[in-house]
């Protein structure tokens, strides 16, 4: 089944992060000191699986479900070689999640029981952190409940 994620038009299919929490590693989000935005895929040691980054969290997660597909490749064989090695993120973003990241906030995609749970991890408008959690049956149901969801204070 397709995960679709639109953003700017581009609607796309993530079939191998789903697949990456579902079997137990942790895809988490945040952005660089540049600026770009950063895609993890950890398994429960900590070892990277997959790998993405772009100006936008659409392209950086797309990055990172081919990463993981094709078993976490070393960062230079793709940055600079089958991938634009970018230097900073674009001040613009083009998706409530891509917002949530350029504004220095987090996310987290886990998932037990067959049941996906995706926490956004932020600041509120008066600096107080913040987790707002939502779940679903896969990453796009919880990510969208995760955005409805009321936030609490940490």
């Amino acid at each position: 089944m397709p995960f679709p994620l639109t953003a700017g038009g581009l609607v796309m299919e993530l079939m191998n992060i789903n697949e990456a929490i579902r079997t137990g590693c942790v895809a988490r989000a945040f952005l660089s000191g540049g600026g770009l935005r950063v895609i993890r895929i950890e398994d429960a040691n900590q070892e990277l699986k997959g790998y993405g980054e772009h100006p936008h969290i659409d392209e950086a997660l797309r990055h990172a479900d081919e990463d993981y597909a094709a078993g976490g490749r070393p960062y230079d064989e793709v940055y600079g070689g089958s991938k634009t090695h970018y230097l900073t993120g674009s001040t613009t973003p083009n998706s409530e999640l891509d917002a949530w990241i350029r504004q220095g906030s987090k996310f987290r995609a886990t998932s037990k029981d067959d049941v996906v749970t995706f926490e956004l991890l932020g600041y509120d408008d008066d600096f107080n952190e913040i987790k707002k959690v939502g779940t679903g049956t896969n990453f796009w149901e919880a990510q969208t409940a995760a955005f409805a969801a009321e936030a609490e204070r940490l």
